[in-house]
């Protein structure tokens, strides 16, 4: 397809753009960064790459979409910036409207919660205190360190939670908030569950020290 046939499609009044073909290894501020060396009109106000959480890791499905500050510097972008080569691969750029953008952030009931302390300053019973003054949690999950993953009950509970809590402080970490993939299917296992079961591990992990130490010094 051409570029005016592109530009006719979408209208030609719109201030987004899709960008495919990146690499898993592209980064929201990468993209971002690298796209305005080569903008010749306007800024770049916001760069949104989709991701999904998958196999307990936050993965790229290699798309995203930019937002600058009017059509006019979309529209500039679509037609200059060619050949545009990211972290090995060569970025594919079209017109995207409003609507689709705002499809791929649409909310739902499951938090990704991003940059959190590990471990042996977090479990599970502590990440469940800011998240349920905002509804009922189903789940909460520490799938690896740093990285926490929150089920409301509706999407209403949900949105508030993220709304409210995004670049808020955590033990000293400022929390980063995203949805999560809807489709991924986590354990049937509550927040209550996870807090009973993760309630004396610390204490056990200090009695086996306690024994070990023992042992050496008889």
């Amino acid at each position: 397809m051409s570029t005016g046939d592109e530009s006719t499609r979408c209208g030609n009044q719109t201030k987004y753009l899709r960008v495919t073909n990146l690499s898993s290894k592209t980064t929201d501020e990468g993209l971002k960064e690298h796209l305005s060396q080569v903008v010749k009109q306007g800024k770049i106000q916001s760069v949104k790459i989709i991701k999904q959480f998958k196999f307990g890791m936050v993965l790229s499905e290699g798309y995203g979409f930019v937002e600058f500050d009017s059509v006019e510097s979309a529209t500039s972008a679509f037609r200059d910036v060619k050949g545009i080569v990211l972290d090995g691969h060569g970025l594919r750029l079209s017109l995207c409207d409003a609507k689709t953008v705002s499809m791929m952030d649409k909310p739902c009931t499951r938090l990704i919660v991003k940059n959190l302390p590990f471990y042996e300053v977090v479990d599970v019973k502590d990440l469940i205190q800011p998240f349920s003054p905002f509804g009922q949690l189903k789940s909460v999950r520490l799938p690896r360190p740093r990285f926490g993953v929150v089920d409301f009950v509706t999407e209403q509970e949900a949105s508030n939670a993220k709304r409210a809590l995004s670049n808020t402080y955590f033990h000293g970490r400022r929390l980063a908030l995203e949805w999560a993939d809807q489709d991924y299917r986590l354990p049937d296992r509550s927040g209550a569950k996870y807090m009973d079961q993760d309630k004396d591990t610390r204490p056990k992990k200090r009695q086996m020290l306690h024994r070990c130490s023992s042992s050496l010094r008889d």
